[in-house]
């Protein structure tokens, strides 16, 4: 679970930055955490397979995107156009799996993520 939380708390983190540069044509962040989380659980299933998951998840997909994550209650924009957030939730999908050094196994973030 420390590892969901510490791509979440990444996630947040640029979140919470984004205001002030944000613009009124990109998508909003409840949006696309949903988008990013949905395309981050496909590929966390495939790293780690489906029997693990479905312990970790006993709900799946939407069990998975719903906990680890989920922005409510704000109204704010990305930095990113939906254009860059599309490519960076395919490359996640599409990409690799990274071993912690724990032993945790999840996505490896792609490049065009960074900076959304």
């Amino acid at each position: 679970m420390l590892r969901f939380r510490s791509s979440l708390m990444a996630f947040l983190t640029f979140a919470a930055v984004l205001p002030c540069c944000s613009s009124n044509d990109n998508p909003l962040l409840t949006d696309v955490a949903t988008q990013y989380g949905e395309a981050y659980c496909v590929k966390l299933e495939d790293c780690m397979g489906t029997e693990d998951f479905e312990l970790a998840y006993p709900g799946g997909q939407e069990d998975c995107a719903a906990r680890t994550f989920s922005i409510h209650g704000t109204s704010e924009k990305s930095t990113c156009t939906q254009e860059e957030w599309d490519k960076c939730t395919k490359d996640l999908e599409e990409g690799t799996c990274t071993t912690s050094d724990a032993g945790a196994v999840r996505p490896t973030i792609p490049d065009s993520c960074q900076g959304c």
